[in-house]
């Protein structure tokens, strides 16, 4: 099992959920109430597929998306991709997906099937005044002739991929589990996005259920302590994966 870290660069996010991109430390923005944070989609490739955690990042008028650059520096190309898993829908985890040229909607992975829990999709189409959603982008999603809607709270989608509805980030966030070769990757979304979210563990205001997500995050850890899983953290500016 192959995995190949789809980093796109630091940011800081203001509270209108505008990423401003960190070039260095002298370029930080000192945004009082912002977050930094990192944003890094995964590629997973097993035998039997080539899987796309999260889509990062886009470029609703950029023919070239930064995702799909990511993809091609790793010596990939977009048609690659067989299965692309969502954990949930603001938008910087649906940004990669396509974008717009002269009113039309280009999907960049055509080949994919993108699997997505239904009703996070209604309740992200319902969130119209929030900032962390793209209505334009999800409503081009929701058509999506290779979208897949899961609608279980819990489910294998192939021998070696299985889901959960986890919560507490987004009300239907999910988190999947790609067992391979003997071993797990655990990718806990925005559930678990940091190495910090192990080492100091709370209830975060970024959360729609801070106390709900910390519980799953500390089950997690403890099943991944004993079973040596790798998770996968889309968020962590200085770590890829945490071992425990």
């Amino acid at each position: 099992m192959e995995i190949i870290p789809l980093t796109q660069g630091n940011f800081q996010v203001d509270k209108n959920k505008n990423f401003i991109p960190i070039i260095s430390e002298n370029n930080n923005q000192g945004i009082s109430d912002g977050l930094n944070i990192s944003v890094r989609p995964f590629v997973v490739i097993t035998s039997n597929q080539t899987i796309l955690l999260d889509a990062g990042l886009g470029s609703r008028d950029q023919e070239s998306p930064p995702l799909s650059e990511s993809i091609r520096a790793q010596g990939l190309v977009n048609d690659q991709i067989t299965t692309i898993l969502l954990s949930h829908l603001h938008k910087d985890h649906i940004g990669g997906l396509g974008y717009f040229r002269n009113g039309s909607f280009r999907p960049q992975f055509p080949n994919a099937k993108i699997y997505l829990q239904a009703r996070e999709l209604e309740f992200a189409q319902s969130q119209t005044q929030n900032p962390s959603y793209d209505q334009l982008l999800l409503n081009e999603l929701a058509c999506m002739p290779n979208l897949i809607r899961m609608d279980k709270q819990s489910d294998s989608i192939t021998p070696e991929i299985s889901y959960q509805v986890s919560g507490g980030h987004t009300p239907y966030h999910q988190v999947f589990w790609i067992r391979a070769y003997g071993k797990t990757v655990f990718y806990g979304g925005d559930v678990l996005p940091k190495i910090s979210y192990i080492n100091f563990p709370g209830a975060y205001k970024t959360d729609h259920d801070g106390k709900l997500a910390l519980r799953e995050r500390q089950q997690w850890v403890k099943t991944a302590t004993k079973e040596n899983w790798k998770i996968l953290l889309y968020h962590d500016s200085q770590n890829e994966a945490a071992f425990l």
